[in-house]
């Protein structure tokens, strides 16, 4: 093959990749590189003045134990929506896999919060969490459970956006894994 055919080969795979690639690189490569090199800085992100500091950010970083209590809040909030959403969800997909008379509209309601706007589901999740009117206490009182404060104390807020997270991001798994196994089975 010459080099003519092989320039005109990589010029047309250009041409259609190229379109694709300005946006990653302008919305996504761009902010990530520029991102990387403000963590070097003292930049405060008000003045255009700032320093290239080196590493000293990171040493900063490892030595406040607040760093630690996010990284810890960060694994309880990942594993604590993740293993439940994935095996939930691929229970409800095996669950969902026999027809049965309204199963089309059950699909519809487990699926509805993925599609409903976060505002709307944290407006109506707050009601729920109210301490006082709520209906995750009034249920609690019914079982003579004591009631919780819910997104108002540090001890019950992770549990609350756990609970939430799992409810919005159920349906989605489910879908998911109900696609996929039944693209397994055409198989």
């Amino acid at each position: 093959m010459t080099k003519k055919i092989q320039f005109k080969k990589i010029g047309t795979v250009g041409a259609f990749v190229l379109p694709a690639m300005i946006p990653l690189i302008v919305f996504w490569i761009y902010p990530i590189l520029r991102t990387v090199y403000i963590s070097f800085t003292d930049w405060d992100y008000m003045m255009p003045e700032y320093n290239f500091v080196g590493v000293q950010n990171f040493i900063n970083l490892f030595h406040d134990s607040r760093f630690y209590d996010a990284l810890w809040n960060t694994v309880v909030f990942c594993m604590g929506t993740l293993v439940p959403t994935i095996v939930l969800g691929l229970m409800l997909a095996l669950l969902m896999q026999k027809a049965f008379k309204g199963s089309g509209i059950v699909k519809f309601i487990l699926f509805s919060p993925w599609i409903t706007p976060t505002v709307a589901i944290s407006i109506v999740w707050v009601w729920i969490y109210d301490p006082d009117t709520g209906i995750a206490n009034q249920i609690l009182r019914f079982l003579h459970l004591p009631a919780l404060e819910w997104i108002n104390s540090s001890d019950t807020a992770m549990l609350a956006v756990i609970i939430v997270t799992i409810w919005k991001s159920l349906g989605y798994a489910m879908i998911f894994y109900f696609i996929g196994k039944c693209m397994i089975e055409e198989i």
